[in-house]
């Protein structure tokens, strides 16, 4: 029996901000915008820190754009995609996305770049077939990953979703064949973890996924 991915928590909505505050102290910054701690208050009283991206000027999210980003957090979220807590929200007339803080003593838990474990790498290619059954696209840009302890267990943080969204649109093949590039540029190309992203897809998409992986990784399943 595989074990199970983490349940992502509640998700609020913006109904459920009564207001939302962004300092300057930057912790993040990337090729869409950059993040920001902040702190929302909640209608009930509560409060909680939070991380928010806001977009940079040249790129702004329309309204479009930000019901695009709505419906991709409801669709990965009904795939399975263990997404922390966020919503997008307007602030201050711009739309920013706020999301769950990862922080331990004021820093970032999250560490650049992918899992190194196998059982890691597994977890990963079972979130990407969930990504492409829920018709978007995986990229490494997606994800952070928080090591737990000495022997460095592995929480995988589905957390950027700007590829995710912009990408939807490419090929099914496409989608698969990137993650299979992935997994096979690692240099430690792990069977089980081909496997383990096969048997989460869409029986639909199986059969091609073991033709790249096939022609790609020269990996038979």
């Amino acid at each position: 029996m595989r074990p199970p991915i983490k349940k992502p928590g509640r998700i609020f909505t913006a109904a459920d901000v009564r207001r939302l505050t962004v300092s300057k102290r930057e912790v993040g910054d990337g090729a869409f915008g950059k993040v920001y701690m902040g702190r929302v208050r909640f209608v009930d009283g509560s409060s909680k820190r939070v991380a928010v991206k806001r977009f940079h000027a040249h790129t702004p999210l329309s309204d479009a754009n930000a019901a695009e980003y709505g419906k991709a957090i409801k669709d990965l979220l009904a795939a399975g995609v263990p997404l922390p807590k966020m919503e997008i929200v307007k602030h201050h007339g711009e739309w920013v996305l706020v999301s769950q803080a990862f922080l331990r003593k004021g820093k970032s838990k999250m560490t650049g770049g992918g899992p190194m474990t196998k059982k890691g790498c597994i977890q990963l290619a079972r979130v990407w077939a969930r990504v492409i059954n829920a018709g978007y696209h995986p990229t490494g840009d997606f994800i952070g990953v928080i090591k737990h302890g000495i022997l460095r267990r592995e929480e995988i943080i589905p957390i950027d979703l700007d590829v995710v969204v912009g990408w939807r649109n490419r090929p099914i093949s496409e989608k698969i064949a990137t993650v299979v590039y992935g997994v096979y540029s690692t240099r430690r190309v792990y069977k089980k973890v081909f496997q383990a992203f096969v048997e989460e897809l869409k029986p639909e998409y199986r059969q091609m996924a073991r033709e790249i992986i096939a022609k790609e990784a020269r990996i038979k399943l």
